[in-house]
């Protein structure tokens, strides 16, 4: 057990004295090279390796007191599997009460040990968990018992035909279930498959447990029910069969009640924890017959009693084979029941799915001798093992078969190791080749004892799933949560009708209350207002504090989740609540959250959006991908977008590679290396006498720079290229695809109600507003500045160059100081849009003086390919390039302030983290930069680094109080 626990996964937990369990849990869980133990995959799963089948030490050779623990897990967990393949069989042949089904169960008892020792077996040979096994389930069997109950009643005037339709039925499910789950596991639809609502799965188990229920009261007293209570009470009450029925309920008491008396008088006995639940199951078995032997009553007796099944000529295990013929079936009967397969179909695949989850989530990780250990398992691959299983069980006269969660428990007492589950296979062959005749020694009452145990499980567990759902409270009363009806309606429908018509009530309740649900749920899930947020553009402190007073015209919405007919209701009614006030102008819907909407919702959006602009009120979206792009477009809720948007979209999915070691990153530029200075001053005074240091271009360093008109760049790099035969402002805007120039775009052609962003569309509503109660009204003109007037002007199309004293005027900078910093700088005129400052002339520490066009910082980030994450736990995740537009400086601002201050202070962790300076397709490139590089700086007098130290003091204020505004 100790050892068990440790290669299970568990934290080590070291006793403090030297012994071999504790020197053990220190070593790695492979000993040797992991690339010799690696696994060979095959179509239909794995081929096994030596340490897989039997534990070794670390020479390599047998564990022998291991193997003896897993030789002996795998018999006593092969006796529970016979016990539970002859409930199986019994649920298959003997639940109906139909004679003729009925007196098959012998053969249904061989024919499930030849299905557990063939599936045991092959999941032993080819299957990823080497403690694993697909078997033969209880659940199916009762599937298949009401497909045979339907067939015997279209076949009682033949009723010759009956055994042989019924075993036809049974091979054809297996072998419909087999091609299946081959089919989603090569697809890779596996995963797919768990979505299925677990309050309809626990409702389907309920509607099981309440036909296994009424079995074991019909096998045990030997009369039909009719829903839950008997058709012939007088018969019911006969001594003799009532005599069966106490003893079945003996037997549940014991099974249910005798392994938690026996570990209250033997507590702590490992050998009570094992088996005391199997032999509290052969408890009551073995007492009767001792009382049968005590009172002299042969077998024969018990069976014209009625209480064992009557015996038939044994022919060993070739009888699985010989019994039944093709020449018997009667196909269009077999037709007639394969739209009822499909349920059965689903179940199966659904079962072991869940099989292998939950065995995966008791143990994350492999046991000793797994090669590897921490490897998630592929659901997609499981589905090939066991469906190939029972491909070949149906071909072969067998029964399908899936993972039993029992395999939990051999794991827990000492099977860790595929010999153990081949002792599990051998345990079952050797009963079927044996030819023993289990089902005439096995009592009716034992049978319907195990059948009253599983039905009562199944109903127990549907009935308290509430406890794992939430609750919510009505009148002062905890009620658990709406789903829970479900599963109590289920129950009900099986009662009454049967499993399949229950779980197709259950679906049709989950998709009716998934649907009210989402109807009453706003898919809003945040408003802002736009005074409080704006967009990532810059703006000079005088249009802030316009936005900041008439900025609650705009409201910006976000939207998160499917938008569907049933959530569409709430989205038109938030809209028209959000318009409700004549003041809002502008309704910004961002879409970055829904990654889907149907023609419904895109209707009611259009009709919304209609009245909205009626009354004056701008609609627009931003932040869409392609599909709702389309859905929209489609619908004509989108009219005029964007041009920045459509672009985008036209190049919105990118390459998708491998995320690439931090020392080969493709995306980020490499810096050179950088030596730290050490105590650097911004104001520290240059090399020459303080007292010559002058504010004087003629006492400035020995060095010129000449202006360059132009500078000759190096081809554009893809993700930032913009087709050559474009103008060179796509979107004028301050700052944005809309700018005071879209306003006279509106006299030529509507506005854009779509954007690619929301800062892009905050900028088209801000622009507005600004425009009309900051530059607009002659009582607020009168209160500007010349320097604002100027500014205004130089942001204005046709975009002219903002003058010196103005960039001086807006800074408090002295005037003449621009010209006295321009010896220091060096001076780009005419950079086209899209030009990466960053990579081409290396701006590590560097300012950028901005006095026409626009510069963005823009943060590189990794972003996940959506496309890979389907398949993560398989494959791992992909990255593609990504930018984040931190912010968007106008003329008269300064970017790289905070790399500047960084660079003086040596603390720059890595110069790849650092944003990146691009210049902006905004405020009409070409655009004219003044750089002032460090080495630069040192050279520069005090007093105009004091200066300009205090502009740069300011703009960063100023900047943080834009960051606490801008949206996220």
């Amino acid at each position: 057990q100790a050892t068990t626990g440790s290669s299970g996964g568990a934290a080590g937990i070291t006793c403090g004295v030297h012994c071999r369990s504790c020197a053990m849990a220190d070593q790695p869980l492979l000993a040797r090279n992991e690339a010799a133990l690696k696994k060979r995959q095959i179509w239909f799963g794995y081929l096994p390796l030596l340490s897989e089948c039997v534990p070794l030490d670390k020479t390599g050779a047998p564990d022998w007191p291991g193997v003896v623990v897993n030789i002996g897990s795998g018999l006593i967990m092969g006796v529970r599997e016979a016990l539970g393949g002859i409930v199986s069989a019994s649920l298959v042949f003997s639940s109906t009460g139909i004679p003729e089904i009925t007196a098959m169960l012998p053969w249904g008892i061989c024919m499930t040990l030849y299905t557990m020792s063939v599936g045991v077996l092959w999941y032993a040979l080819f299957g990823r968990l080497q403690y694993g096994y697909a078997t033969q389930q209880d659940l199916i069997c009762i599937l298949q018992a009401q497909m045979a109950a339907h067939a015997a009643d279209m076949l009682r005037d033949d009723p010759g035909k009956i055994p042989a339709t019924v075993v036809a039925i049974i091979c054809t499910s297996a072998i419909l279930s087999g091609a299946c789950s081959v089919l989603v596991g090569k697809l890779g639809l596996g995963k797919y498959m768990l979505l299925f609502p677990t309050p309809v799965t626990n409702g389907f188990l309920g509607a099981i447990g309440v036909v296994v229920f009424r079995a074991a009261w019909q096998t045990a007293s030997g009369v039909k029910f009719r829903y839950f209570y008997p058709t012939d009470w007088e018969k019911f009450c006969e001594p003799n069969n009532l005599s069966q029925v106490v003893c079945m309920l003996a037997m549940v008491c014991s099974i249910r009640q005798g392994p938690e008396l026996l570990e209250r008088c033997f507590p702590d006995n490992a050998v009570v924890e094992r088996v005391g639940g199997l032999a509290c199951q052969l408890l009551p078995l073995a007492f009767f017959y001792l009382v049968v032997a005590w009172a002299g009553i042969d077998l024969a007796s018990l069976q014209d009693a009625g209480w064992t099944y009557p015996s038939e000529a044994d022919t060993g295990p070739l009888d699985l084979w010989t019994r039944y013929s093709f020449a018997d079936i009667d196909w269009p009967t077999l037709m007639h029941t394969l739209p009822a397969m499909p349920a059965l179909v689903l179940m199966s695949v659904m079962c072991t799915l869940m099989g292998a989850l939950a065995i995966t989530d008791k143990f994350p990780t492999g046991p000793e001798g797994d090669p590897a250990p921490m490897e998630t398992i592929s659901f997609d691959t499981e589905l090939a093992t066991v469906g190939a299983s029972s491909l070949l069980l149906g071909l072969t006269g067998g029964n399908l078969n899936f993972h039993k969660f029992s395999v939990i428990q051999l794991r827990l007492d000492g099977g860790t190791h595929r010999i153990s589950v081949l002792m599990i296979a051998l345990f079952a062959g050797g009963l079927f080749l044996s030819g023993i005749p289990i089902g005439q020694l096995v009592p009716k009452w034992f049978l319907a004892g195990l059948f009253l145990n599983t039905g009562v499980h199944f109903l127990k567990g549907t009935l308290l799933s509430y406890k794992s759902m939430s609750t919510f409270s009505w009148r002062g009363w905890q009620l658990p949560s709406p789903q829970f009806i479900i599963a109590p309606t289920c129950v009900v429908m099986a009662i009454f009708f049967s499993p399949a018509k229950a779980i197709m009530t259950g679906l049709v309740l989950s998709i009716a209350i998934f649907l009210t649900n989402s109807s009453a749920s706003s898919p809003v899930i945040n408003v802002a207002s736009g005074d409080r947020v704006v967009s990532r553009s810059k703006r000079p402190f005088w249009e802030m504090r316009s936005l900041r007073e008439e900025g609650d015209r705009i409201l910006l919405l976000y939207l998160q989740g499917h938008l569907f007919f049933g959530s569409a209701q709430p989205l038109v009614a938030a809209l028209n609540a959000s318009a409700v006030d004549d003041r809002v102008k502008f309704i910004i819907i961002s879409l970055a959250r829904v990654p889907i909407i149907d023609a419904s919702a895109a209707r009611h959006l259009k009709t919304a959006s209609d009245k909205l602009r009626q009354r004056g009120c701008e609609v627009i979206f931003c932040r869409m991908n392609q599909e709702v792009y389309n859905v929209l477009v489609a619908a004509n809720v989108i009219l005029a977008p964007d041009d920045d948007l459509v672009k985008h979209l036209k190049n919105m999915r990118w390459k998708s590679v491998p995320m690439a070691a931090k020392s080969s990153r493709r995306f980020l530029p490499t810096s050179p290396q950088r030596t730290p200075w050490s105590n650097r001053r911004l104001l520290r005074p240059s090399s020459k006498d303080l007292a010559t240091s002058r504010l004087n271009v003629s006492m400035a360093p020995d060095f010129t720079l000449e202006e360059v008109p132009e500078l000759a760049m190096p081809p554009l790099d893809v993700e930032f290229a913009a087709p050559l035969d474009l103008p060179p402002t796509p979107t004028p805007s301050i700052g944005s695809s809309a700018s005071s120039t879209a306003i006279a775009q509106a006299a030529t052609g509507p506005k854009p109600d779509a954007f690619c962003h929301e800062t892009d569309a905050l900028d088209h509503c801000d622009e507005q507003i600004v425009a009309e109660f900051c530059y607009g009204q002659p009582n607020t003109t009168d209160k500007l500045e010349p320097f604002m007037l100027a500014y205004r002007t130089a942001v204005e199309a046709p975009f002219s160059r903002l003058p010196d004293w103005v960039f001086e005027d807006m800074n408090g900078l002295p005037r003449g100081v621009m010209d006295k910093l321009r010896p220091f700088c060096q001076v780009h005129v005419g950079l086209p849009a899209w030009t990466k400052m960053s990579d081409t002339m290396n701006l590590e520490g560097a300012l950028c003086f901005i006095l026409k066009g626009s510069l963005s910082v823009i943060q590189y980030l990794p972003l996940s390919d959506d496309a890979s994450l389907p398949t993560a736990e398989v494959h791992g995740f992909s990255f593609r390039q990504g930018k984040r537009l931190l912010k968007r400086y106008p003329p008269g601002h300064v970017a790289g302030k905070d790399g500047f201050f960084l660079e003086h202070s040596g603390q720059v962790i890595d110069p790849e983290l650092e944003p990146k300076i691009v210049v902006s397709s905004k405020l009409g490139p070409p655009a004219e930069i003044w750089v002032l590089r460090p080495e630069f700086w040192e050279k520069m007098p005090v007093e105009l680094k004091a200066t300009l130290t205090e502009m740069l003091c300011v703009q960063f204020a100023d900047d943080t109080q834009h960051s606490r505004l801008q949206e996220h």
